[in-house]
């Protein structure tokens, strides 16, 4: 984790005593649900994930659906009664969620990404908690891109933007870094 955000422009650095320290702040999350992935040949590892409901700090009410989101709810009906999903709320109640935290891959490899997400996924439906959807990280231009094939995806469009005093330079710790980091779960 560590690693990998030094590398993105935002990053939010996480050696070992800051991650415990995050983990205490965050309700609900624990550090069992991290999902490790290792290199099968040699048990290196290869990149983390943690799927986290942030029920207990924040929750989404739907007010109504209008326009097409009618018919987007009337679609995940039927294909949630035929999976055996849940379906999207009715107006009043909480939209249920997950959030991909913590996730980071030692090298740019869409594969082991696209292994994490599936893992968080599965045991995000797994928790039998109702979740509707896992809502992660994906920067435009990312080499993760391929990684997110095989999921119905929707974007958030969203900037990221450096201030910095009138007539200073940005940090240098900016300047070249095409990777933006942030964690999905502060959005």
């Amino acid at each position: 984790l560590d690693r990998d955000a030094r590398t993105r422009a935002f990053g939010i650095p996480m050696d070992a005593e800051l991650l415990r320290a995050g983990i205490d702040r965050w309700p609900g999350l624990e550090l069992e649900q991290f999902l490790l992935l290792e290199e099968r040949a040699t048990g290196a590892l290869v990149g983390c994930i943690a799927p986290w409901d942030a029920t207990p700090v924040k929750q989404t009410y739907v007010t109504a659906y209008r326009g097409a989101m009618r018919w987007v709810r009337r679609g995940h009906a039927v294909l949630a009664t035929l999976l055996g999903a849940p379906r999207l709320p009715r107006p009043g109640h909480a939209l249920r969620y997950a959030y991909a935290t913590h996730h980071a891959v030692t090298e740019p490899d869409p594969g082991a990404h696209a292994v994490l997400l599936h893992a968080a996924w599965k045991a995000v439906r797994g928790a039998g908690g109702g979740q509707v959807f896992l809502s992660c990280r994906a920067p435009l231009a990312d080499p993760h891109d391929p990684s997110y094939g095989g999921f119905v995806t929707s974007d958030l469009p969203a900037h990221v933007y450096a201030v910095v005093p009138h007539g200073r330079p940005l940090p240098d710790a900016l300047e070249g870094v095409d990777r933006i980091g942030f964690e999905m779960a502060f959005v």
